[in-house]
């Protein structure tokens, strides 16, 4: 009768080595063989250590001769201070790439190259998985050095052992506690066979105390996915040393006498309770250590409750130390007096093996890895040497292949013979005839299969419908995106050649932008230069060259919809009052001016000032040219070539990149001053006056979250306002006095216009100015060290900056998808708050996905930084081709 392939599981200890055979016997695993050899000496001795390796080979070599391992797996364990564990949550990630997001944790975690290393991981908790997406994965890392994992190999090599696997012995453990102690069962991946409900709910775990001859591993489990393991620097030789200095023993003696202390019946020599009082000393640090390591583990796991400890290993031989440790840590200590789950007399009854039934719980958790019934299965064997294992494994398999193929060779004649005496056959013919009707069947099974195939996609419509605008939540973030790349910066480094040869280059020995930066690093870094020059000027706060500084602080970004974006350009250009009507130089591209837009969108408004001397030139040829050079690129890589263009002849670049337009200095004022406070125009909105051309559709102001024009709205992650009304009768609800989530005071402008802020309206934007001189942070406007009523030697511009964005939105399509006999473009009611249309979309390609992309491509190919593309800078005409700046 063929033997059953077993698994060994082997432990070389720095005392012994403890070896155990099991295999699959009716489902349940059975010890056929042990083996348990005690080195001549201590390994770890350091008089002993060149020897080492020659101890090791001859226990190997004595087990070999009791015992046969060909055709078996064989698993060893290292120890855990030779290696690394990492317990890890994920971030949410895609399952299929799961094993990319570990590797690129492994770089991080392990703090040596990957080529020098052998690693493996294991998934302990998947958390939730919604559409293919992991939330809350957790897992464990472990790492070994690749040096370390080789040296131990060669001694097995030599003696013609071949590993299957190599596992820490912490792990080992574990899985030892949860198959045999807690009674779990695991899938051949090391998943539970059955999961847990409730990751929340109070969990009982089992702590598991193995004291060996120089460390001790202490390790808890709950069985699924609470996984702990550490160790602890004392170990039996510690108490050993303790005996030998306080009796003045040689070390062999004294650990004769901590054997055999319990034992001992003559009265020469320490008594035991002399020796107890000896090691005390190493109880209490053992003792303070494995507290320490609760803690961890409780603060860990809130929701554990600590059931037990096992106490496992020779070193609980010593007398006392298991009652005085329950007493120290208030948890109940046991010590294990069988195996629960392992069968077959000839082992678990042998007076060897139960002798040293505490040493075996490692090598036990070992054979039963083999045997792919545990928890944990990660393998620290070279990858190299698991595939040359694998090969050989396979070689009978092969040989019996090749065997299969020349009998199929030998019997090929007859094969033909027979296949031609079945064509001729009159049953054939009647075969044939029944195969036809048999695929007619099929046919109208196809057919009614395709029908119910439709009927689910139109069921998924509907379901989709529900969760409209997911995609679109992220438009909001790229518009923050692309107005921060665009806003210049005072180093010069997303300025146009342009741009540079006129506010950045020295002109004429007349100092600019880069002199003027130079200056400013010196007041941030509070340094001086070779003659003393601080960065400022006497009587001057805010410092020398401020007016060739390329500085624009931003105060406040906001934002409004409107579905008639030709009616307000048309407001704009004419303007109620003759200082608001605007000139051609006031837009870029300059070519917009004549061209007036269409359909529905929104309207931004940049509020700041500058102290640049050019004023509002200085505003038209840098901040609104850089808003059109990032906003506009002409020569990109489509994103999504089924999508409709942004614009007419632009490729698709996302939600924001080409969807731009019509940018303008509404706006602006010029006052002598050194404060960078008390604003004379743009410490409010201005986007109600842009706006009143009375009632020709206009949305409320809101961000990503808000719902669609004609819809009544709510705020969004941006908290802005509602918009005015649509014209609906006086009866009709108006979110004309809608604020901000934290403002103050009502929101009221001509034409039905709430105070809408994208990013929360008022002073203290977004962004406020960059890294310049007394920067404004997030909502909150700069200091100021000006004093009142000096003479100011500076002039201070401030600006409002106009732009439209038409927000790509397909989920207006599918709120409202048309059934038979519907009308697409039907309109929505006469009372719909904020005007425009209902739930379907309006405007140019009514119901058409107007190039949303998938959010995990929206930054492919999306110009940023210094170079976003061919586009004429200044005035040039459109037709000059321009060479973008260097990267």
């Amino acid at each position: 009768m063929a033997k059953n392939q077993g698994a060994w599981g082997l432990e070389m200890g720095v005392c012994s080595m403890k070896a155990i055979r099991l295999e699959m016997q009716d489902g349940s695993p059975v010890a056929t063989h042990y083996d348990f050899i005690d080195h001549a000496k201590i390994l770890s001795q350091p008089e002993n250590l060149q020897d080492q390796d020659k101890m090791i080979k001859e226990a190997l070599l004595k087990f070999l001769s009791r015992n046969k391992v060909r055709g078996d797996l064989v698993c060893l364990s290292v120890s855990s201070q030779s290696g690394l564990a990492r317990f890890v949550k994920l971030p949410p990630v895609e399952e299929s790439k799961i094993a990319e997001i570990v590797r690129f944790e492994a770089k991080q975690q392990i703090p040596f190259p990957l080529n020098e290393v052998v690693w493996d991981f294991q998934k302990l908790g998947s958390g939730m998985v919604i559409d293919g997406l992991a939330l809350d994965s957790e897992i464990g890392l472990f790492a070994m050095k690749r040096d370390f994992i080789n040296k131990t190999l060669l001694n097995y090599r030599e003696v013609n052992i071949d590993l299957h696997a190599v596992q820490m012995a912490p792990l080992a453990l574990i899985n030892y506690i949860a198959f045999d102690v807690m009674g779990k069962n695991y899938k051949a991946d090391g998943s539970p066979a059955i999961e847990s409900d409730d990751d929340d709910a109070p969990k009982k775990g089992i702590l598991g105390l193995d004291i060996g001859n120089d460390i001790s591993n202490l390790v808890l489990t709950d069985g699924t996915k609470i996984i702990e393991q550490r160790s602890i620097s004392i170990g039996g030789s510690r108490f050993t040393k303790e005996i030998a200095k306080e009796f003045k023993l040689t070390f062999a003696k004294a650990e004769h006498l901590k054997r055999t202390i319990a034992k001992a019946t003559t009265k020469d020599g320490p008594d035991l309770k002399a020796v107890i009082t000896a090691v005390k000393p190493i109880f209490q640090d053992l003792v303070g250590e494995l507290q320490r390591s609760l803690t961890y583990f409780s603060n860990r796991h809130r929701n554990i409750e600590f059931e037990y400890m096992l106490a496992l290993g020779n070193g609980f031989k010593l007398h006392g130390l298991q009652r005085f440790l329950q007493e120290k840590l208030g948890v109940e200590l046991r010590k294990p007096g069988t195996f629960e789950r392992l069968k077959g007399d000839s082992v678990i009854k042998a007076t060897n093996f139960s002798d040293n039934l505490l040493t075996f719980a490692g090598a036990y958790g070992l054979a039963l890895q083999g045997l792919k019934q545990v928890r944990m299965t990660t393998n620290l064997l070279p990858p190299e040497i698991v595939a040359e294992r694998q090969l050989k494994m396979k070689r009978p398999w092969a040989v019996a292949a090749a065997a299969a193929v020349l009998l199929g060779l030998s019997t090929y004649s007859l094969k033909n013979h027979l296949q031609a005496r079945a064509w001729t056959d009159p049953t054939v013919a009647k075969s044939i005839k029944e195969g036809e009707r048999i695929i007619g069947d099929v046919g109208k099974g196809k057919k009614n299969f395709e029908q119910a195939k439709a009927n689910v996609a139109k069921e998924e419509s509907n379901v989709k419908s529900l969760l409209s605008g997911q995609d679109e939540r992220f438009n909001w973030l790229d518009l923050f995106t692309y107005v921060n790349e665009a806003i210049p910066r005072q180093d010069g480094k997303n300025l146009s050649d342009q741009q540079r040869a006129a506010y950045w280059n020295v002109a004429q020995n007349r100092p600019r932008g880069e002199a003027a930066f130079k200056e400013l690093v010196r007041r941030q870094t509070l340094s001086r230069d070779e003659f003393g020059n601080d960065g400022y000027e006497p009587g001057d706060t805010l410092g020398k060259n401020i007016d060739q500084l390329i500085e624009f602080n931003i105060e406040s970004v906001d934002c409004k919809f409107t579905e008639n974006l030709s009616g307000y350009w048309q407001q704009v250009k004419g303007g109620a009052k003759s200082e608001e009507r605007k000139v051609k130089e006031d837009v870029r591209p300059i070519e917009h001016w004549e061209k007036s837009p269409d359909g529905a969108g929104w309207v931004v408004e940049l509020r700041g000032y500058t102290f640049q001397q050019d004023q509002k030139r200085f505003v038209q040829e840098v901040l609104l040219e850089n808003l059109v050079r990032y906003g506009i690129v002409k020569n990109g890589p489509a994103n999504n070539a089924e999508a409709p263009a942004a614009g007419a002849g632009l490729p698709d670049l996302g939600p924001v990149v080409n969807r731009v337009s019509h940018v303008l200095v509404y706006k602006y004022l010029t006052k002598k001053t050194n404060e960078r406070t008390n604003f004379e125009i743009i410490g409010q909105s201005y986007l109600a006056n842009a706006m009143r051309a009375g009632g020709f559709g206009e949305g409320g102001g809101g961000g990503p979250s808000m719902p669609p024009p004609g819809s009544p709205g709510g705020p969004g992650m941006m908290s802005g306002d509602g918009g005015g009304d649509s014209g609906a009768g006086a009866g009709a609800a108006s979110r004309d006095g809608w604020v901000p989530v934290g403002s103050t005071g009502s929101a009221a402008s001509a034409g039905g216009f709430g105070r809408g802020g994208m990013m929360g309206g008022g002073p203290g934007g977004m962004m406020g100015g960059g890294p310049g001189e007394n920067p404004i942070g997030p909502g909150g406007a700069a200091s100021t060290a000006t004093t009142t009523g000096a003479k100011s030697n500076h002039t201070r511009t401030e600006f409002v900056i106009l732009f439209i964005w038409k927000e790509p939105t397909p989920s207006d399509a599918m709120r409202a998808p048309v059934g038979e006999g519907a009308d697409p473009t039907a309109a929505s009611p006469a009372d719909a708050i904020g005007g425009g249309a209902g739930l379907t979309s309006t405007g140019p390609g009514k119901g058409v996905p107007r190039g949303v992309i998938d959010p995990s491509k929206k930054s492919i190919n999306r110009p940023r930084g210094d170079a976003p593309g061919n586009r004429p800078y200044l005035n040039q005409p459109a037709a000059v081709p321009v060479v973008p700046p260097p990267q």
